[in-house]
C-alpha cells in the first residue's frame, strides 16, 4: 500500500474521532511505514520506533483527565535553618541545622473531584544528633585528624522524611466527602486549641506551617452559607487514638459557633466553640469536657468523672497597626511541674495535654515596621510561679518569593519550674517559595 493511501485512510479516520489529531497521526504513520522498509530485518529498530511513534500519538492526543499544567498545581518551598541551643544554667552551646523541602500537589482530573499529596524531607545535622546517630566512640574516631593541624570534623545527621498529604476529595453540590491522609481543623483559637481533637499541634514547632495530617474519612453536608454538618473518622491501630465525630457549625448574631461530640479514644467527648468580634476586636473560646466510658480492652466502664479543658483568646489591632493577642487555657489535664523535652514531641501532642500546666497564659505584641518587614515578641507565663518563655521574632521579606525569619524561644524559670529546666533557641531561617 502506497503511503498516500494510508494518509488517506488516516483522513478519513481522523474525521470520526475528534480527539485525534489529522495531522501527526498520518505523518507518523507515513514515517513507521518508510522506516520499517528499511529496517525490516531489525527486529529491535522496529520495537523502539513502535514505541516512539506511540508516545508521540498519546501525547498528541492525551485524555483531558490526564495530569497536565491546566488541571495540576505544584508549589513547595526550600528553607535553611541554623540553629544554635544553650542553657540558662549551663555554657555548653550546641549548633545545629535543619534544611527542609517540602512539595504540595494537586491534581483536578474532573470537575468535582481532586487529588492531593504532599510532603516533607528535612536533614538534620548538629550536636544535638551526636548520641542518637553515633552512639559510643565511633564519632570521636571519625573526626580525629590525623596530622599537625586539627583540621577534621564530623557532624553527624539524619534524614526524616514525612507525607502528611494524601487524599481524595469529591464534591458534588452541597456534599463533599474527603478518604485519605488530611488535616481536619475543628478548633477557632490561635494558639491552643482544645477542639482541634484531630490534629492538635506543637506550637513551639515553627518551622511547621503545614501542620500535621490523619489517616480518616471526612465528609460535609452545607446546610446553607454559614451552617454545615460534618463528620469525620480518624483511624488509628491504638485504640486511644482513635477518633469518630460529628460537627455542627451555625453563624448567630454575626458569631460562629461550634457543638461537636463523639469518641476521643476511649472517652466519650462534647466540645463548644464560638468566633466573633466585639468592639472591632476579636473574641474566641473552645472547651471540651472528656469523659472516660471504655477500659483498655474497649469495654464499657465508667469510672471517672468528666474532665475539662479549654482556652479563650482576644485579640486587637490599633489604628497605628499594632496587633495584640491574649490567650489563657486551663487544662484538667495538667500539672504543675519540670516541662521537658518529650513535652515538644509532636507525637505527645494531643487536644488533652496541649500544655503539662493546668493554667498558662499567652500574649504577643506584633508591629509591621515597613509593608516587608514584620516583628512579634511573645510572652507564655503559669500564673503562680517564677517561669516565663519568650518569643522574639523578625520576618523580613528579602525578595520576591524569599524570606528571612529570624527568632528566639527562651525559657526561663527557677529549678523546677514549668520552663526551668527547657533548653533556649536562636536561630535564622531562609526560605525560597515556589
Amino acid at each position: 500500500m502506497r503511503c498516500e493511501e494510508i494518509e488517506q485512510k488516516h483522513l478519513k479516520y481522523g474525521e470520526k474521532q475528534s480527539h485525534i489529531s489529522l495531522i501527526l497521526f498520518p505523518h507518523s504513520a507515513i514515517l513507521f511505514t518508510r522506516l520499517l522498509q528499511n529496517y525490516k530485518k531489525s527486529f529491535t529498530h522496529s520495537i523502539l520506533l513502535t514505541m516512539i511513534i506511540c508516545g508521540m500519538i498519546i501525547a498528541q492526543n492525551s485524555p483531558s483527565w490526564l495530569p497536565q499544567k491546566d488541571n495540576t498545581s505544584i508549589n513547595g518551598y526550600i528553607s535553611e535553618l541554623p540553629l544554635m541551643t544553650f542553657r540558662t544554667d549551663s555554657l555548653d552551646l550546641g549548633f545545629n541545622n535543619i534544611i527542609h523541602a517540602r512539595l504540595n500537589t494537586s491534581w483536578y482530573p474532573f470537575t468535582g473531584v481532586t487529588v492531593t499529596a504532599a510532603g516533607r524531607l528535612q536533614l538534620f545535622t548538629g550536636s544535638n544528633l551526636q548520641n542518637l546517630v553515633l552512639p559510643g566512640p565511633a564519632l570521636p574516631l571519625l573526626g580525629k585528624d590525623i596530622g599537625y593541624a586539627d583540621i577534621t570534623g564530623v557532624w553527624p545527621s539524619a534524614l526524616y522524611g514525612n507525607i502528611d498529604r494524601a487524599f481524595v476529595s469529591l464534591s458534588k453540590s452541597s456534599f463533599v466527602i474527603i478518604m485519605g491522609r488530611q488535616r481536619v481543623n475543628w478548633s477557632t483559637n490561635l494558639i491552643w486549641n482544645p477542639n482541634d481533637w484531630f490534629n492538635a499541634y506543637n506550637y513551639f514547632d515553627f518551622d511547621y506551617v503545614e501542620r500535621p495530617g490523619i489517616d480518616g474519612l471526612r465528609a460535609v453536608y452545607y446546610l446553607g452559607p454559614t451552617s454545615a454538618v460534618e463528620l469525620a473518622l480518624k483511624a488509628s491501630h491504638d485504640l486511644d487514638r482513635r477518633t469518630y465525630a460529628a460537627m455542627y457549625h451555625m453563624n448567630l448574631g454575626g458569631f460562629d459557633y461550634q457543638f461537636q461530640g463523639g469518641m476521643f479514644g476511649r472517652d466519650a467527648a462534647l466540645g463548644f466553640s464560638w468566633a466573633g468580634d466585639i468592639l472591632s476586636g476579636g473574641f474566641r473560646g473552645e472547651g471540651s469536657g472528656y469523659l472516660p466510658v471504655l477500659n483498655k480492652n474497649g469495654s464499657f466502664d465508667v469510672r471517672d468523672s468528666t474532665i475539662f479543658v479549654a482556652a479563650l483568646s482576644g485579640d486587637y489591632t490599633f489604628t497605628n497597626r499594632i496587633y495584640v493577642l491574649f490567650e489563657a487555657i486551663y487544662n484538667g489535664f495538667g500539672s504543675n511541674g519540670t516541662l521537658n523535652q518529650a513535652a515538644f514531641n509532636m507525637r505527645n501532642i494531643s487536644a488533652k495535654n496541649l500544655t503539662p500546666a493546668t493554667y498558662l497564659i499567652y500574649g504577643s505584641i506584633s508591629y509591621p515596621f515597613t509593608s516587608l518587614t514584620n516583628a512579634i515578641f511573645a510572652v507564655m507565663h503559669p500564673p503562680g510561679e517564677n517561669s516565663f518563655f519568650l518569643g522574639p521574632s523578625v520576618t523580613v521579606s528579602l525578595f520576591q518569593n524569599v524570606e528571612l525569619l529570624v527568632l528566639g524561644q527562651i525559657f526561663w524559670g527557677s529549678k523546677g519550674s514549668l520552663f526551668g529546666q527547657t533548653g533556649n533557641i536562636f536561630g535564622g531561617r531562609l526560605r525560597y517559595s515556589f
